[in-house]
């Protein structure tokens, strides 16, 4: 198993709950489990929660983050947030 369980784990009791996708939940709903090793987990958030989820993810130990995707000033639709060995994409709906 790769590095994501124990962030999926952690993603799962976040407050507001956030909406995980791409290869996490695809081996979740094929395999039930993690079957290969991912670059990260990319989860889906309503732009109205947005600053909670980052101070979720700043208390689960992501300190940094980078806009990747922001294609009107002001209202970034991805971004990256890392804690050194794991990387966590919001992506903004």
């Amino acid at each position: 198993m790769d590095s994501s369980g124990p962030l999926l784990e952690t993603i799962m009791k976040l407050e507001p709950p956030v909406h995980v996708f791409g290869g996490s939940a695809e081996d979740a709903l094929l395999y039930g489990r993690s079957v290969r090793t991912l670059d990260d987990v990319d989860v889906l958030v309503g732009r109205e929660e947005l600053e909670a989820q980052l101070g979720n993810a700043r208390a689960s130990g992501f300190s940094s983050h980078e806009v990747r995707f922001e294609p009107i000033e002001g209202m970034p639709m991805v971004i990256g947030t890392t804690d050194g060995s794991r990387d966590l994409e919001i992506s903004v709906v």
